[in-house]
């Protein structure tokens, strides 16, 4: 059992350790006053059940802090486009440094101070993070609570704040119940431009965030500008702290579709843009002493973002892995949709290429591939399956022509073991993967391929003609 409830498009679909629609109803208060776009972050999101519902209810962007492995499906599942998650367990330090560069409106913390070591770090680091914040924590009668020792100076030290209690509800490991407490904590600037400034940059000068519950703005004192605050986080927080949600490849994607200004902007790079959740915003430029050219600078963005990916297009014999290759290699991979793989000869110009494709049919050379041998040659990449399935008769008819078998019983069998055992590695090795069937390639073989190529997130360069290698099983006469 999950500690959270899990919500999915609009609905709990398990119960939790915790009850969480009592807690939700709670904080909703605080959410309604607001009549603009907020940004919140939740500390410790656990299943996500928080974020996920206020992201569906206001017009906000949710900034999720987990390092729970699920929590990524849980993103996938709802698919909602104002969700962000940053996949790491935080530090206080790392608490600090956003809090330097970052402002959120909301702050969620719920029941995670006491997994501090520097609690008191901790603590203090959330009351510097926005402008509302809600603490949930165990009191000094729950005794089952890990951290026993802590607990109670936790909560004698978050009391003597006067906070307003908004909420007790069923502790999971006590039969007591835990506070809920709000503290109204207004943060008006941000001492960084970005989290990891370099120290040589020029300070960025005296910034006052001004906000309300109708409108939000930045006033830079230095330039005598102000501008609308726009909703998310700056997209080298992103990148620095283990964005996973939205994915790279989304995020590279709308890079793609950035409107460069008339104006020189001359700093168009990670640190200029605010992520909101599936786009991106470019803040910021027409400074005369930027010296970048904009086109190379954003064409270097997407690249870091995108970061060094390589695709393995695997599936059994004559299911159309060649094909698929060859679709990969004319719109940006570099590899081979020829029996030789040049990757399998040279692998040191791998190094070379930040995009790459490398293809395996099981069986392979008469042997079984271990798909680790060449996770282990990719270290740096981020992979991607691709799995190539095809009609099994006509599968089992191109065997048969090659002499891979004698019959298509035998062939069925082949084919049979072949994807028991690449899905095997799909799971050991944690792939993400993608399914491409020929049949609907030879079928729409240029909507299939523009469909295939988005959602790899690949830029539609060139289109493969395409033949139907069925037919001729089907209508011979043997």
């Amino acid at each position: 059992m999950s500690y959270q409830d899990v919500w999915i498009n609009g609905k709990g679909v398990s119960k939790g350790q915790r009850e969480c629609n009592s807690r939700y109803e709670a904080i909703k208060p605080i959410l309604d006053k607001y009549n603009r776009p907020i940004t919140v972050l939740d500390i410790g999101a656990a299943s996500g059940y928080f974020s996920f519902r206020i992201a569906t209810d206001y017009e906000s962007t949710c900034v999720m802090i987990e390092d729970s492995t699920p929590l990524l499906s849980l993103c996938i599942k709802n698919g909602l486009d104002n969700v962000i998650y940053l996949k790491k367990r935080i530090t206080v330090e790392e608490l600090n440094k956003i809090a330097s560069c970052e402002h959120f409106d909301v702050v969620i913390a719920f029941n995670v101070l006491h997994h501090f070591n520097d609690w008191r770090g901790a603590c203090d680091a959330v009351f510097k993070l926005g402008d509302n914040l809600i603490i949930e924590t165990p009191g000094p009668d729950d005794i089952n609570a890990c951290n026993q020792k802590a607990i109670p100076d936790i909560y004698n030290y978050l009391d003597s704040k006067n906070p307003k209690l908004i909420a007790q509800t069923l502790s999971h490991t006590t039969k007591v119940t835990r506070p809920m407490w709000y503290f109204n904590t207004p943060k008006t600037t941000i001492t960084k431009a970005y989290i990891d400034v370099p120290n040589h940059n020029p300070p960025l000068g005296e910034v006052a965030i001004i906000a309300n519950n109708n409108e939000k703005h930045i006033y830079f004192q230095r330039k005598k500008e102000t501008k609308p605050w726009i909703k998310g986080i700056n997209l080298r927080t992103y990148q620095k702290f283990n964005g996973v949600f939205p994915s790279r490849d989304d995020i590279a994607y709308c890079l793609e579709f950035t409107v460069l200004p008339e104006k020189r902007h001359g700093d168009i790079f990670p640190w200029n843009f605010i992520l909101a959740g599936d786009y991106v915003e470019l803040i910021d430029g027409g400074d005369d002493k930027a010296l970048y050219d904009d086109k190379k600078a954003l064409a270097k963005t997407i690249k870091e973002i995108r970061g060094k990916k390589a695709f393995l297009v695997i599936g059994a014999e004559s299911t159309g892995t060649k094909l698929v290759t060859e679709i990969l290699v004319k719109n940006g991979c570099k590899g081979d949709y020829g029996h030789r793989q040049e990757f399998d000869h040279s692998p040191k110009i791998l190094k070379d290429n930040d995009l790459v494709v490398w293809r395996r049919s099981f069986p392979h050379d008469g042997n079984w591939p271990n798909l680790s041998s060449l996770v282990n040659l990719l270290k740096g990449y981020r992979i991607t399956v691709i799995v190539t399935m095809r009609d099994w008769y006509s599968t089992s008819r191109s065997n048969i022509n090659i002499k891979r078998v004698d019959n298509v019983g035998a062939s069925y069998d082949l084919i049979q073991d072949a994807y028991l055992r690449i899905f095997q590695q799909i799971i050991d090795n944690k792939f993400e993967y993608h399914i491409v069937n020929y049949d609907s390639l030879i079928a729409e073989p240029k909507e299939y391929q523009k469909i295939l190529l988005q959602s790899i997130h690949l830029p539609i360069k060139e289109l493969v003609n395409i033949t139907n290698q069925n037919r001729k099983y089907y209508h011979d006469t043997q």
